[in-house]
């Protein structure tokens, strides 16, 4: 939901644009119950690896952001 591609299918219906918001909001919280993961990893001492192409929007997350700005990540 977060690349740039999957993004060219905003503005067709409103049908579609309703199912992309849905899709959009369930992703998010995926992510962001990921970066909660990611967070208990890193406070035990372990250690994460996040992949997603340069372009995705998820970079933007703020869980994402909070993730990039604690210590050794």
């Amino acid at each position: 939901m977060f690349s740039t591609i999957q993004n060219l299918n905003w503005g067709r219906t409103e049908e579609t644009d309703e199912k992309m918001r849905r899709r959009l909001t369930e992703a998010t919280l995926l992510i962001n119950f990921m970066c909660s993961l990611y967070e208990e990893q890193l406070a035990r001492g372990g250690r994460i690896l996040h992949e997603h192409p340069i372009g995705a929007l998820s970079w933007n997350l703020k869980s994402v952001r909070r993730v990039l700005g604690l210590p050794g990540v």
